[in-house]
């Protein structure tokens, strides 16, 4: 009977000891930022060739930490990002301008991908979409 009891407190102890390290390590990752953008994919509809083609998305941090932008990667040629640069404290807003060159005639399809400091969205996946007729 000792030896079941013996036992059954090595198991508790060890439930324990285990539970305690998953919270010491919890807090000791602290704060973390979060990146939650009012929109991820834009459709321009149909666009006179030559005519600005931009559009700003707009996140916010809805987290505890500051947000870092790292970088914005663009995926082609044809699109130029814009961001900011600056640490986004927690409850404040930053955006993202993507232009796309509009000199190219026809459907598309095109993306530039966020690079964050968030633990949960270190990648996001912005789309920009449309049509540019000829002038």
């Amino acid at each position: 009977m000792k030896k079941v009891i013996a036992f059954f407190s090595l198991g508790i102890l060890m439930v324990t000891a285990s539970i305690a390290s998953r919270s010491n390590s919890f807090n000791e990752a602290g704060p973390a930022p979060a990146i939650e953008f009012t929109e991820t994919s834009h459709d321009f509809g149909t666009v006179k060739q030559s005519s600005p083609v931009e559009y700003n998305f707009v996140f916010k941090n809805t987290g505890m930490a500051p947000l870092i932008i790292n970088n914005v990667e663009k995926t082609c040629g044809c699109t130029t990002p814009e961001y900011t640069t600056t640490p986004v404290a927690p409850g404040k807003s930053g955006k993202i301008k993507v232009k796309y060159d509009s000199e190219r005639v026809g459907a598309f399809q095109k993306s530039v991908i966020v690079h964050t400091n968030d633990p949960d969205n270190a990648t996001i996946s912005l789309k920009i979409s449309g049509v540019i007729e000829p002038k």
